[in-house]
C-alpha cells in the first residue's frame, strides 16, 4: 500500500526535523529537559552497577552492597517520574503543547515522545506496546497505528495533484561494521497545526468493469449536481478506483455522507463498492475507574465535540466509533477510539464519571538499549553484552551455546551436567498437503524442534499421544518424534488446540480467512476464555489467524487484526514477530498472517525460515529459554556408566576374552569378607568381557536421524528446488524482468519433482519394511505398526521428579534390626536326624549349590532385557556361565556359605514408566516403578528362588495358599476367574430359590512397595523354611539401594520387595497366605492373584449376603492396617452375579464406605456382567483385536511382503487378544451367534492379508483358505486341553501326553469346522474346491503360499467379468470372448476357449482337459489314508500331485496375470462417469 497526500498539502506537514520552541512554558521545557538528563546518567549508573554485580557469586557481602545501590536508584527513577507527571499536567493546564512533539508525516498524527509519558502511562500502555519492542525498525514504532482501510490515508483538495508519500525502501547490504548508536528521535518544539480536510468517496469497480465503465455508470445513475450540492472532481487511483473529491466546506462530512448514501442505493452493487473516505487517529483515554464502560467513553467523547446544530460537527460525532476497554494496574482503566484528526485534535479531557480523564494520541515508546544509552534496539541486541557475555565464559572455560552440544534433557557430561533444556519450536501452515506435512517431519528433525505447531494438518497422526487436534481439525500441536517432551495436559476448541508442558502451555490455532466478523469474534472469545483458564501459565500462542495488522509487520491493518490485537493487550501477550520477512507466500501475493505470541517465557530466535515447505507458507522457528537454565554446575555424583551396544556384540571376540581370562578364585573358610570379593573379581571380569566384545554406547545425545525414506536424492530435490524459487523471487521483484515466467516454470517443476520422490521414497522404504518381517517378524516393522517402537525415553515423563515420586512411592519405614529379630532356627527334631547315625545333627547345614541348579537358573536368563547398574547385559553372564560354570559356582556358594548378599547387587537403578496417557503425569500414582538389577545378582536370586520353590512345594504343596493364583507355573487368570464363576454357578443351582452370588474386588494402594521385611521374615519362619534361606533372605532384603534421577542418587529402601527383581513375587506369596487361608464364615471365600483380592459371598436374600460379607471385609481391612499395607477404598467394586430379578441388593461398605454395585466391572481382565453372558467382554477384545488387525495388515499388502507363514504368525497376535481367558468364558460365547460373529470378525481382517484376497470375500471362505480355525472353536479346544491336563493323575493306564491331547482335540475341532462349513450358505465356489477342511489342512501337496491370483481363483472374487458386474464394476457379466456365456471363475479357468493355450500342460499332465472337479485333488493332494503302503509307490504318487500342483498353479498365475492386464486396458479405455 502507497500512502499519497496532495503535493501542496505536503508543505504544511510538519517532519520530525522541524522545531519550533514554545513561548509560554519555557521553563517546562528546561525542567524537562533537566529531568530527562537525569534519567539517562541513572540508568548508565544503575547499568553499570547491575554489570559488576553480576561478577560476584550470590549471597555476598559485595553483591548485596550493590544491590542495595540498584535499589536506591530506582526510588530516585521513580521520583523523577512523579517530577515528569506534574510537568505533563502543568503542560497540558497551560493549554501548551508538550516540550517536544513529533508529527507523523504520513497521517499528520501529533505524537508524544515517550519520555513525555509517566510511569503510570507507560505502565498502561505495555500490554500492547512491548510486543513491538522486538521490532526497531517498524514503522509502527515511531508513527500512529495505519488506518483501518488503504483508502483512508488519502485526503483530498480542490486545486492539488496526489504524488506519493511513502515507497518501498531499497533493499540494504548487511554490513559488519559495528551497531551505531541511533540518537534519540528528534521532534519539533512546537506544536503542528492540524487542518482538517474534506473527505472523499470512493468507487471500487467490480470484476470485469474498467474505470471508463465505472465513470459512466455513476455519471448515468441519475443524480444532478442541484442533488449533489457540491461541484465534485473525478480522479483515478492506482488501482483503478474512482475517487470523487469534495470541496472544503463546513458542511462537507454531510455533504459526503449524502452523496455515499445516493450512490450507493442507485449504483447497488453491479457497479462496485462505495465508500466515504476520512482520516482516522487512534486516541487513549486514560485515569478511568473501574466501573466505567464503552459506552461512557463514547458518549463523552462525542459529547466533548462543540457545535450541537452544525451538520459538521455531527458527522465529526458519528465518526467516533470502535471504543474498546480493558484493566489496567491500580484499578485503573485505558479506552481506545477511533475519531478523525480533526476531532482528536479538539479533545484533550473528557469527563467520566467523577473523573476527568486524559485523551491523547495512542503512541509507543521508541526502543532503547540501558546497556549502551542507544536507541533502536534492546539490551539482548546489544554488542556490549554479547562481548561481555563471551567473555565471561571464556574466563571460565564455557562455550557458547552454538559450540555446546544438545544432549537429552537431564543428561550429564563429565564434570558437569547440563540442564533440562527448553523446547524448540517449528510452526507451519500445511495447507492440507500431505508432501508438506512428510517434508515437515525430516525438518523438524534437521531443526532439532521438539514441539510442532501446525495449522491445516493433512492427516489424522496415529500417535495421538504426541497430539492434539482442535474440534474441527484445522489447528494441532504436537511433540516431534525425537523429542524427550511429554505432555501433561491437553485440551482444544473450535479452530484451536493446546497441549501443557509443566508451567508452559502452548496453543495452536487457525482462523478460516472465510469466517464472518461475528464468527471471528466468537472463535477469539473461546481462545481467550482457554487461555485465561491456564492462569499463571506460561503461555505461547501461535497460528494462523489470516488477519492483517501492522503492529506484525501487514502493511495495513483490517478488522480481524485489530481484534486480535486487542485479544492479545487483554490478555497481557507479548508479540514475537520480527522483521518484515513475509510468512506466505503465493504467486506474486505476500503477507505475513502466521503470528506468534507469548507471554511469562522469554522467546529466542524468532524468525522466518526460507526453507523448502512445498506449501503456501514458511516454516516459522523460535526457541525459549530462560536465564536460570543457561548455567552449568558441577557434577556431585559420578557419571553413570552409559552401558553397551548389546546388537554389535562379537561371539568370536567374547569366546576368546573368556577362554583366556579366568575368573579369580579365593582360597579359605567361608566368611563375607570372601564373598565380597568374589562378588567384586565376577563383576570385574564381567566388565572387561563387555569391553572386549562390544562398544560403549555414545555418552552424549543421540544424533538426529532422518525420517525413513529420507535420502541423498531428495536433499539434492530440496535443495534445488530452494534455489529455483529464490531464483523464481529474485526475478520477480525485478519489474519486467524477462525470465519471471522461466523462473517460475522451473520452480513449479522442481515442487512437483520433490512430492513425487517423496512419495516414491516412502512406498519403497514401507515395501522393505514389509520385507524384513520374513527376516524378523517380532522386530521393528511389528513394533512399528503396533506402535511398541519409539524414539522417545519411557522415563521422559519423570525426569527431574523422580525423587518426589520414589518419595511417595516407596515409604520410609523403620529400620529392621535384624539382629534383634526372632531365631531363624527351625525346631523339627526329624529333620535334624543324620540318616546314617540316627542321631540330631544341632549344626547349622548350608547345602551348596549344584551344577544342575546353576545351569537351570542361567538358562532362566532372558535374552534383550535391560541390564541393571553395571550395564552389564544377561548375555555376557550366560557366556560366562557356559564357559566357567564351576568358578562361577564356586562364587555363589562362597555367598551361600557366608550367608550373605553382596550389597552391590542390592543396588536398583529406578524406572519410572507411566500407566498411561490419560493418567496425570504430576501424580505418583500415574507411574509403575521398575528396579533395574544386576544380572549377576538376579542370578543368585535365581538361585534362591529355586530351593525356596522346593520347600514350599512340598508335603502336597500344603504350605501354599490353594486360592492364590498369582506368580504360580501353569496357573493363570482363567484359573482365578473359573474359581469365580464356579461360586456363582453354584449358587444359581441352589435347589428352590436361587442363591445370590456378590463378586467384590479390593485394591491395595502401592502393595510390593510397602510389604514390611518383618511380616515376610515371620511368613518365612511360619511356614519352616530352612534357616539358611531365612538368613540369606534377611542379608537380601536388608542394606538395599534404589538409584533415582540421571545423577543416580542413591535412596535407601527400608520395606517392600522390588518389583523386577526374582524372588519378590514369590515373597510376596509367602507373605500374602496367611490373609489368604484366614477363616471365613460358610457362603464366603476369598480369591488372590498377586495383590488383587476378590471376596466372593453367596446368601439366598441380600441381607444374609451382607451379614457374611461385610465382617470379612472388616477383618480383611484390620489385617491390612496390622501389616502395614492399606487398601484404597474409593476403587472398591462389587456386582451381583445372578440372574435372579426379584431381589434386595446387599448394603456392603468397608472402613466406613460404602461399596456402589455395578451391572459389570473388569476383573483381571475380563468384564463380568450379572448376567455372565460375557458379551460386553467380547465386544471389549473384539475392538481391541480389529485395532490390532488393521495396524498388521500394513505390513501384508497383495503384491509383495512377507511370505504366508509370516502372515500366519502376525496374525496369531490377534488370537491372543480375542481368546485372553477363553476356558472361563468361551462356552457362554459360543452358544450365541452374535457374541460368536464379533469373535470371527477381526479373525477375518487378517485372514484377508495373509491369502491376499479382495476384502469382499466372506469370513468362513477367508478362514478356510488361511487355514486359520475360527475363533470360538479355537477357544472350546483350548478350554478342552486345559481341562484334560488339569485333570488328577488317578491309578491305571498311563495319561496321554500332552502333544497327543492336543492332536485328539484339534480332530474334533476340525470335525466341527466342517460342520460348520458345510451348513453355510456363503463360499459356494471355495466350497466347491475345498470340500472337506480336514483335507485342505492335512493336504500331502506342498503347501505352497496362496498368493494373489491364487485367492481369486479359489475364492471367485477377481478379475471376472460376472463379479466386477455385481459390484458395478463392469458393465455386463457376460466372458468378452465367449457370448453368452458369464465370466466366472470355473468359466475363466476351465472353459473359455480362449486361455485354453495355458491350460496344455496341465491337460497333458492328466490326460485330459482340466475341469472344476478336480481342483479338490489338484490343490490337497491324495488323501493321506488313501497312500500306497509301499514307499516307492508312495512317493511316485506324490510326486505326480506335487507336479500336477505346480502346473495348475502355473496356470492360474498365467491365465490372471494376462487377464488383469487386459482388464487395466478395458477399464482405461471406457469413457469417465
Amino acid at each position: 500500500m502507497e500512502v499519497v497526500l496532495p503535493a501542496a498539502k505536503r508543505a504544511k506537514v510538519g517532519s520530525p526535523g522541524s522545531e519550533q520552541a514554545p513561548q509560554d512554558c519555557g521553563w517546562i521545557s528546561a525542567l524537562d529537559k533537566g529531568v530527562r538528563s537525569i534519567l539517562a546518567s541513572l540508568n548508565t549508573v544503575s547499568s553499570m552497577v547491575s554489570e559488576v554485580a553480576d561478577w560476584f557469586p550470590e549471597a555476598t557481602k559485595e553483591k548485596t552492597a550493590l544491590l542495595n545501590v540498584c535499589f536506591e536508584i530506582c526510588s530516585i527513577r521513580k521520583e523523577a517520574g512523579v517530577v515528569r507527571e506534574a510537568l505533563s499536567d502543568a503542560t497540558r493546564l497551560s493549554g501548551s503543547a508538550p516540550p517536544k512533539t513529533m508529527c507523523d508525516a504520513a497521517t499528520d498524527t501529533v505524537l508524544t515522545p515517550s519520555w513525555w509519558d509517566s510511569d503510570r502511562t507507560i505502565e498502561a500502555e505495555r500490554a500492547s506496546g512491548e510486543r513491538l519492542a522486538r521490532n526497531p525498525t517498524h514503522p509502527t514504532r515511531q508513527h500512529a497505528p495505519a488506518e483501518t482501510e488503504d483508502e483512508t490515508a488519502m485526503d483530498t483538495e480542490a486545486a492539488g495533484t496526489w504524488a506519493n508519500v511513502v515507497r518501498r525502501n531499497r533493499r540494504k547490504k548487511k554490513t559488519t561494521a559495528p551497531e551505531p548508536c541511533l540518537p534519540p528521535p528528534r521532534a519539533p518544539t512546537g506544536p503542528a497545526s492540524v487542518v482538517k480536510k474534506p473527505p472523499a468517496i470512493l468507487i471500487k469497480p467490480s470484476d470485469g468493469r474498467s474505470f471508463d465503465d465505472t465513470v459512466r455508470s455513476v455519471r448515468a445513475c441519475g443524480l444532478t449536481a442541484q442533488e449533489l450540492g457540491a461541484s465534485v472532481s473525478m480522479r483515478k487511483t492506482r488501482d483503478g478506483s474512482l475517487l470523487l473529491e469534495l470541496p472544503k466546506g463546513a458542511k462537507s462530512a454531510s455533504t459526503a455522507k449524502s452523496i455515499a448514501e445516493a450512490l450507493g442505493s442507485k449504483l447497488g452493487d453491479s457497479v462496485g463498492k462505495v465508500s466515504q473516505l476520512g482520516v482516522q487517529v487512534q486516541e487513549e483515554v486514560l485515569d478511568l475507574d473501574a466501573v466505567s464502560t464503552a459506552a461512557d467513553v463514547l458518549e463523552a467523547l462525542r459529547a466533548a465535540i462543540p457545535g450541537e446544530n452544525d451538520p459538521a460537527a455531527a458527522a465529526e460525532r458519528e465518526a467516533i466509533c470502535d471504543v474498546r476497554i480493558w484493566p489496567v494496574r491500580s484499578g485503573q482503566q485505558v479506552a481506545t477510539a477511533k475519531m478523525s484528526r480533526y476531532a482528536a485534535a479538539k479533545i484533550s479531557r473528557i469527563p467520566v464519571g467523577w473523573t476527568l480523564c486524559r485523551v491523547r494520541p495512542r503512541t509507543l515508546p521508541p526502543e532503547r538499549c540501558f546497556r549502551c544509552q542507544a536507541f533502536g534496539h534492546n539490551a539482548r541486541k546489544s554488542q556490549r553484552t554479547a562481548a561481555w557475555r563471551a567473555s565471561w565464559q571464556a574466563s571460565r572455560g564455557l562455550t557458547t551455546s552454538r559450540d555446546r552440544v544438545r544432549a537429552p534433557q537431564g543428561s550429564r557430561l563429565p564434570g558437569r551436567t547440563i540442564p533440562p533444556q527448553m523446547p524448540k519450536f517449528l510452526q507451519i501452515n500445511l495447507n492440507v498437503n500431505r508432501a508438506a506435512e512428510q517434508l515437515m517431519a525430516q525438518t523438524a528433525d534437521e531443526s532439532e524442534a521438539d514441539v510442532l505447531i501446525v495449522s491445516e494438518p493433512a492427516t489424522h497422526y496415529g500417535q495421538e499421544d504426541k497430539w492434539c487436534f482442535s474440534s474441527d481439525r484445522k489447528a494441532a500441536v504436537g511433540i516431534s518424534r525425537l523429542s524427550t517432551l511429554s505432555c501433561d495436559l491437553r485440551g482444544s476448541g473450535n479452530g484451536f488446540a493446546w497441549m501443557a508442558f509443566q508451567n508452559l502451555t502452548v496453543f495452536s490455532c487457525y482462523l478460516r480467512p472465510g469466517a464472518t466478523m461475528r464468527e471471528f469474534n466468537a472463535a477469539l472469545d473461546d481462545l481467550g476464555n482457554a487461555i485465561r483458564a491456564r492462569g499463571d501459565a506460561s503461555v505461547i500462542l501461535a497460528g494462523d489467524f489470516n488477519a492483517w495488522h501492522t503492529e506484525w509487520g501487514s502493511r495495513c491493518s483490517n478488522p480481524r487484526g485489530c481484534a486480535l490485537s486487542d485479544l492479545a493487550s487483554s490478555l497481557g501477550l507479548l508479540l514475537a514477530n520480527s522483521g518484515a520477512a513475509p510468512t506466505f507466500r503465493r504467486g506474486a501475493a505476500t503477507s505475513i498472517i502466521d503470528v506468534t505470541f507469548f507471554k511469562g517465557v522469554t522467546l529466542r530466535d524468532w524468525k522466518v525460515s526460507d526453507a523448502e515447505t512445498l506449501s503456501d507458507h514458511n516454516y516459522v522457528t523460535f526457541s525459549t529459554a530462560s536465564p536460570d537454565r543457561e548455567q552449568t554446575r558441577l557434577e556431585p555424583h559420578a557419571n553413570p556408566h552409559p552401558g553397551w551396544t548389546v546388537k554389535k556384540l562379537d561371539a568370536d571376540a567374547l569366546s576368546l576374552y573368556l577362554t583366556t581370562t579366568r575368573l579369580s578364585l579365593i582360597p579359605g573358610p567361608a566368611s563375607a569378607e570372601k564373598a565380597l570379593t568374589a562378588a567384586d573379581n565376577i563383576e570385574d571380569l564381567l566388565l572387561g568381557a563387555c569391553d572386549a566384545c562390544m562398544p560403549k554406547r555414545s555418552p552424549g545425545p543421540v544424533g538426529r536421524r532422518p525420517v525413513y525414506w529420507w535420502s541423498d536424492e531428495i536433499a539434492e530435490l530440496r535443495r534445488v528446488s530452494l534455489d529455483l524459487r529464490r531464483r523464481y523471487q529474485a526475478c520477480f521483484r525485478r519489474a519486467g524482468h524477462p525470465g519471471v515466467h522461466e523462473a517460475r516454470t522451473s520452480y513449479s517443476a522442481a515442487k512437483r519433482a520433490l512430492r513425487i520422490a517423496i512419495r516414491a521414497a516412502k512406498c519403497k522404504a514401507w515395501a522393505d519394511l514389509c520385507l524384513q518381517v520374513d527376516k524378523d517378524p517380532w522386530g521393528r516393522p511389528y513394533r512399528l505398526v503396533m506402535k511398541k517402537f519409539g524414539n522417545r525415553d519411557p522415563a521422559a515423563d519423570s525426569r527431574g521428579r523422580e525423587a518426589q515420586i520414589a518419595d511417595s512411592l516407596f515409604p520410609a519405614a523403620p529400620v529392621t534390626n535384624w539382629s534383634a529379630a526372632p531365631s531363624s532356627v527351625v525346631c523339627d527334631l526329624f529333620s535334624l536326624l543324620d540318616p546314617e547315625t540316627g542321631v540330631p545333627d544341632f549344626q547349622r547345614s548350608v547345602p551348596e549349590f549344584t551344577s544342575d541348579e546353576l545351569r537351570a537358573a542361567a538358562r532362566r536368563l532372558p535374552r534383550g532385557k535391560a541390564p541393571g547398574p553395571s550395564g552389564i547385559p544377561n548375555e555376557i553372564l550366560r557366556a560366562l556361565v557356559t564357559t566357567q560354570g564351576q568358578a562361577v559356582l564356586k562364587t555363589m556358594n562362597d555367598c551361600l556359605s557366608a550367608l550373605t548378599f553382596p550389597p552391590r547387587w542390592k543396588r536398583a537403578r529406578l524406572v519410572l514408566i507411566r500407566k498411561g496417557a490419560d493418567k496425570p503425569r504430576e501424580a505418583p500414582s500415574s507411574y509403575r516403578p521398575i528396579c533395574m538389577l544386576d544380572s549377576t545378582g538376579k542370578l543368585l536370586e535365581r538361585l534362591l528362588l529355586q530351593r525356596l520353590e522346593r520347600h514350599l512345594d512340598e508335603h502336597g504343596g500344603t504350605r501354599r495358599a490353594a486360592n492364590q493364583f498369582g506368580f504360580r507355573k501353569g496357573i493363570g487368570t482363567d484359573s482365578a476367574v473359573n474359581s469365580v464363576l464356579s461360586t456363582a454357578a453354584q449358587a444359581a443351582s441352589t435347589p428352590g430359590k436361587k442363591s445370590l452370588c456378590v463378586l467384590v474386588t479390593l485394591d491395595v494402594k502401592n502393595a510390593f512397595n510397602s510389604l514390611r521385611w518383618p511380616v515376610i521374615d515371620a511368613a518365612l519362619r511360619r511356614l519352616r523354611t530352612p534357616e539358611y534361606l531365612v538368613e540369606m533372605l534377611r542379608s537380601w532384603l536388608s542394606d538395599r539401594t534404589l538409584l533415582t534421577g540421571a545423577d543416580r542418587t542413591p535412596r535407601p529402601v527400608t520395606c517392600g520387595v522390588p518389583q523386577g527383581s526374582v524372588l519378590g513375587p514369590a515373597l510376596w506369596n509367602v507373605a500374602y497366605s496367611s490373609l489368604l487361608k484366614m477363616k471365613t464364615p460358610p457362603g464366603v471365600q476369598l480369591i488372590g492373584f498377586a495383590d488383587d483380592l476378590a471376596v466372593v459371598g453367596t446368601a439366598v436374600t441380600g441381607q444374609l449376603l451382607e451379614d457374611l460379607v461385610n465382617p470379612v471385609l472388616r477383618n480383611i481391612d484390620e489385617w491390612m492396617t496390622s501389616h502395614g499395607l492399606e487398601l484404597a477404598h474409593h476403587k472398591t467394586e462389587a456386582v451381583i452375579l445372578s440372574r435372579r430379578r426379584a431381589y434386595v441388593p446387599p448394603r456392603l461398605s468397608i472402613a466406613g464406605h460404602p461399596i456402589t454395585l455395578y451391572d459389570r466391572i473388569r476383573y483381571l481382565g475380563v468384564v463380568l456382567d450379572r448376567n455372565l453372558t460375557f458379551a460386553a467382554h467380547v465386544d471389549t477384545v473384539a475392538k481391541k483385536a480389529s485395532r490390532t488387525a488393521a495396524a498388521l495388515a500394513r505390513l501384508m499388502p497383495n503384491i509383495g511382503g512377507p511370505s504366508e507363514w509370516k502372515r500366519k504368525l502376525l496374525g496369531s497376535v490377534v488370537d491372543s487378544q480375542l481368546l485372553y481367558a477363553a476356558p472361563a468364558w468361551i462356552d457362554k460365547v459360543a452358544a450365541v451367534a452374535r457374541t460368536r460373529v464379533n469373535l470371527i470378525r477381526p479373525q477375518r481382517t487378517v485372514a484377508l492379508r495373509t491369502i491376499r484376497a479382495y476384502r469382499t470375500v466372506s469370513d468362513e471362505a477367508a478362514l478356510v483358505l488361511a487355514s486359520t480355525v475360527p475363533a470360538d472353536l479355537l477357544g472350546l479346544e483350548r478350554k478342552r486341553v486345559q481341562s484334560r491336563l488339569s485333570t488328577a493323575i488317578v491309578p491305571g493306564p498311563a495319561r496321554p501326553s500332552k502333544a497327543s491331547i492336543k492332536r485328539d482335540e484339534r480332530a474334533r475341532t476340525i470335525e466341527a469346522w466342517q460342520q460348520r462349513w458345510e451348513a453355510t450358505s456363503k463360499a459356494a465356489w471355495t466350497r466347491r474346491c475345498i470340500p472337506s477342511v480336514g483335507r485342505w489342512l492335512g493336504r500331502t501337496v506342498p503347501e505352497v503360499p496362496v498368493t494373489y491370483h491364487m485367492s481369486q481363483a479359489l475364492s471367485g472374487h477377481g478379475c471376472f467379468q460376472a463379479y466386477l458386474f455385481k459390484r458395478a464394476r463392469a458393465s455386463s457379466p457376460a466372458c468378452p470372448h465367449c457370448p453368452g456365456q458369464n465370466d466366472t471363475a470355473e468359466h475363466t479357468l476351465f472353459e473359455c476357449p480362449y486361455w485354453s493355450v495355458l491350460r496344455v500342460p496341465l491337460a497333458t499332465h492328466l490326460g485330459r482337459s482340466p475341469v472344476a472337479a478336480d481342483i479338490e485333488d489338484i490343490v490337497c493332494g491324495p488323501p493321506f489314508d488313501q497312500l500306497p503302503t509301499d514307499s516307492e509307490e508312495k512317493q511316485e504318487v506324490l510326486k505326480n500331485a506335487e507336479e500336477a500342483f505346480r502346473l495348475f498353479y502355473g496356470m492360474v498365475e498365467g491365465i490372471l496375470s494376462v487377464k488383469e492386464e487386459e482388464e487395466r486396458a478395458r477399464q482405461a479405455a471406457e469413457p469417465a462417469g
